[in-house]
C-alpha cells in the first residue's frame, strides 16, 4: 500500500482551505451584493417627487409649499466585519420649500424601512458664526404619501410639518411655482421687502432730561442657499443692527451710527443681543460695548451699556415698518 507523504498532504490540506476560503468569500460578497440590489429597489419603489404643504409644528402656520424629491442610490463605506470597504443602498433627496423666494438643501446616505415604510435623512449647514447645524427629515411613506417632520436638531420650537404626495413621476423635474400670495396667508408681510426692520424713538441718558432720537435697524445677512434653509428652522437668528443716534439739533442734524454685526436674536423670547470691541481707550485696554434688547412686532426696549462704564443710555422706539416678530424672510 503506498503511502501520501506527510508534506503533500499539509500542502493539500492548506490549498483545500484557501480554496474553501475563497468560495466562502465570493459566496458572501455575492450575497452581500443581492442584498444592496434589493434594498435600492424598495428605494426605487418609493423614488419621485412628492409636493404639498409644509406647516409650523408649534402654531400650525403655513411655512410653503414643497418639493421633495428621493432617489435611490449607493456609497462605498468601510465594513463592520473586517478590513475593506463595500457598496450601501442610501436614500440621497432635495427639500424645496417656496414661500416668498426657493429654499433648497440637499441630503444623501438617508436610510428607508420597508417594513414600515419610515426614512431618515439628514443635512450639515455651517451657519455665519461657523456652527455646525444638523437639519434632521423623518417621515413615512404610505400609499404614495409622505407624512413627516423636518428640524433643526436641538431647536424643535421651529420645526415644520409637511403632508406630501406622489407627483405624475412624467413631470418629476418640474418646479413648484405657485404665487407667494398662496402660499402664506397667515403672513402675509413675510415679503423680501421685510429684510430691513426699523424702529424709531429715544435715547436716554442717565438723566432723564437728556434724550436723543435714535433709529434701530434689524438688518438681515446675507447669506447662502443651505443658510437661507436653516433660517426658515431655527428660532435663533444672527442678524445685523445699526443704532443711528442723532446728537444734534432739528436745524442741524449730527447723527452717529453704531454697528452690531452678528447679533444673535431669539425669536422664541424675544431677545436681540449684540456686541463690539475696538481699538484701546486711555489705559489702553480695548473697549466693548454690549446690546441688550426685548423686542416685539411694534416695539423694543434696549439697554446700551459698556463693560467699563456701565449701563450708558436706554432706548425706547416703535416699529416704523410692518414686522412680524422673527421674520426676515
Amino acid at each position: 500500500m503506498n503511502r501520501i507523504p506527510f508534506s503533500l498532504l499539509i500542502r493539500t490540506s492548506i490549498l483545500a482551505f484557501y480554496l474553501t476560503a475563497c468560495i466562502e468569500d465570493r459566496t458572501i460578497d455575492d450575497w452581500r451584493r443581492e442584498k444592496v440590489g434589493e434594498e435600492v429597489a424598495r428605494i426605487e419603489a418609493i423614488s419621485g417627487t412628492y409636493v404639498g404643504t409644509l406647516k409650523s409644528n408649534q402654531s400650525n402656520r403655513v411655512i410653503g409649499q414643497v418639493e421633495l424629491v428621493l432617489e435611490a442610490d449607493t456609497r462605498v463605506s468601510a465594513r463592520g466585519d473586517r478590513p475593506g470597504a463595500e457598496k450601501q443602498a442610501v436614500l440621497r433627496g432635495r427639500f424645496t420649500v417656496s414661500s416668498d423666494q426657493f429654499r433648497m438643501i440637499h441630503f444623501e446616505g438617508g436610510s428607508y424601512d420597508s417594513e414600515d415604510g419610515s426614512f431618515k435623512a439628514e443635512a450639515n449647514v455651517t451657519d455665519v458664526v461657523g456652527n455646525l447645524v444638523s437639519i434632521s427629515f423623518a417621515g413615512k411613506v404610505d400609499n404614495n404619501v409622505i407624512t413627516g417632520r423636518v428640524e433643526a436638531l436641538h431647536q424643535s420650537e421651529g420645526a415644520g410639518n409637511f403632508e406630501l404626495k406622489l407627483t405624475d413621476r412624467e413631470n418629476s423635474d418640474r418646479d413648484v411655482n405657485i404665487p407667494p400670495s398662496q402660499l402664506n396667508p397667515d403672513n402675509p408681510q413675510a415679503t423680501p421687502d421685510s429684510k430691513v426692520l426699523s424702529y424709531r424713538g429715544s435715547a436716554t441718558w442717565k438723566d432723564p432730561n437728556e434724550r436723543r432720537t435714535v433709529e434701530v435697524l434689524i438688518l438681515k445677512h446675507s447669506l447662502s442657499s443651505d443658510q437661507e434653509f436653516l433660517n426658515l428652522f431655527s428660532p435663533v437668528q444672527w442678524v445685523d443692527v445699526t443704532l443711528n443716534l442723532d446728537f444734534g439739533s432739528p436745524q442741524r442734524p449730527k447723527v452717529t451710527s453704531v454697528y452690531f454685526q452678528n447679533a444673535q436674536w431669539d425669536t422664541r423670547l424675544g431677545t436681540l443681543r449684540g456686541s463690539l470691541s475696538g481699538g484701546s481707550v486711555g489705559n489702553g485696554d480695548r473697549y466693548k460695548i454690549n446690546l441688550n434688547c426685548e423686542v416685539t412686532a411694534s416695539a423694543l426696549v434696549c439697554e446700551y451699556f459698556s463693560a467699563a462704564q456701565g449701563k450708558l443710555f436706554t432706548i425706547t422706539g416703535e416699529a416704523s415698518t410692518p414686522s412680524t416678530p422673527g421674520v426676515l424672510n
